[in-house]
């Protein structure tokens, strides 16, 4: 390997070291941590939201899997895993508070939009009929997302787009449906009465048992890839790949008439041999030609009976004869035999007997 080439391997080694320390830096998540997590210390987390129902007694814990036990559970962010929702309504029927913050998500009631969210106001004070809500007034959900109020749950906090607040029966346990996370943020918890109603939902009293349901890491889900990609595109690419088949199939056949095509001629010798020959032959060196075209046949002979190229003519000559070959040995021998050529009449009468020889030994069978 030349030293250019290593050097090119070097550098391509360092760039490819360097592209993935990129990577991992890139990927690193941030001291802050991600939006809506409960570990999260930036305007967008809710560890404010942790330590406040610390403050406030209750025994707080985050996990990735469905609650085991407890008396609250918190939902923030989207849970992508059907299993796992399973597991938690199996969790809610069995006695247990559901606080869902993902309008979104499975667990929540069907919701509304406004058509301009910039345009929402903030929810409208009134009495609640949850028990625990009362004298809360002053929150804000924005996001202008509201939630229709489904026959047998209550609502609270009307707003333009529906109720801010949805509570619903669940086997022996509730669901609660906010509409939005927004009030449990660390920008906004100390806004209004966002930390009461943080307070009332969650930690109602000193002792209970509050879990975070984290998202889970990334690809804890069962969904494959192919089921991410939309119908559309999966069409889409079955249509390409039937027009490239269809193509190469069209490009495959070949329709009409069999074309003539052009044989190539059958050269008494090659070319490279009738080249040397005219130039011997202006140089007036009839000897060395005539000795060219012996050692052409000579190499014939020698590829097609396997004798040595040097082997003397009579050698040569018993070889074709063993061969049965339909050559006259005493023309071949008298042919390979070199004695001088004196003109070109004898040249031509030389090389037609060696062509002849050469032709009746390459399509002997």
């Amino acid at each position: 390997m030349s030293k250019d080439s290593r050097r090119n391997i070097r550098t391509w080694a360092l760039v490819a070291v360097g592209v993935v320390l990129v990577a991992l830096v890139a990927n690193r998540p941030g001291r802050e941590g991600t939006p809506l997590d409960p570990r999260g210390t930036s305007p967008l987390g809710a560890k404010a939201l942790v330590v406040l129902l610390d403050e406030l007694g209750a025994e707080v814990t985050i996990t990735s899997d469905a609650p085991v036990g407890g008396d609250t559970a918190v939902l923030l962010g989207p849970v992508d895993d059907p299993a796992r929702v399973d597991a938690i309504r199996e969790w809610v029927a069995a006695g247990g508070v559901l606080v869902v913050a993902d309008p979104l998500s499975d667990l929540a009631p069907a919701q509304e939009r406004l058509a301009n969210p910039f345009e929402v106001a903030p929810a409208a004070p009134g009495p609640c009929e949850v028990p625990a809500l009362r004298g809360i007034d002053a929150v804000g959900f924005g996001g202008g997302l509201g939630y229709r109020v489904p026959p047998g749950a209550i609502g609270c906090f009307p707003g333009p787009a529906g109720a801010g607040l949805v509570a619903r029966a669940e086997g022996q346990g509730t669901i609660v449906a906010i509409a939005g996370a927004g009030p449990f943020l660390n920008a906004n918890l100390a806004d209004g009465d966002n930390a009461a109603l943080a307070a009332a939902l969650l930690a109602p009293r000193p002792g209970t048992r509050v879990a975070f349901l984290d998202r889970g890491p990334a690809g804890s889900g069962q969904e494959s890839i192919s089921s991410l990609v939309p119908r559309r595109v999966k069409d889409a690419g079955w249509q390409l790949l039937l027009a490239f088949a269809l193509f190469a199939l069209w490009r495959a056949c070949r329709l009409g008439r069999p074309v003539a095509e052009t044989q190539p001629v059958d050269l008494p010798a090659s070319e490279i041999v009738v080249a040397v020959g005219h130039l011997l032959e202006q140089a007036r060196r009839r000897s060395s030609a005539a000795e060219m075209l012996r050692l052409q046949l000579r190499r014939t002979l020698a590829d097609r009976l396997g004798v040595a190229v040097d082997a003397p003519p009579e050698a040569m000559a018993a070889a074709v004869a063993g061969a049965q070959i339909a050559v006259d040995p005493a023309v071949l021998e008298r042919a390979l035999q070199p004695h001088a050529v004196d003109d070109n009449a004898a040249l031509v009468d030389l090389a037609s007997t060696l062509h002849a020889i050469r032709q009746e030994v390459l399509h002997a069978r």
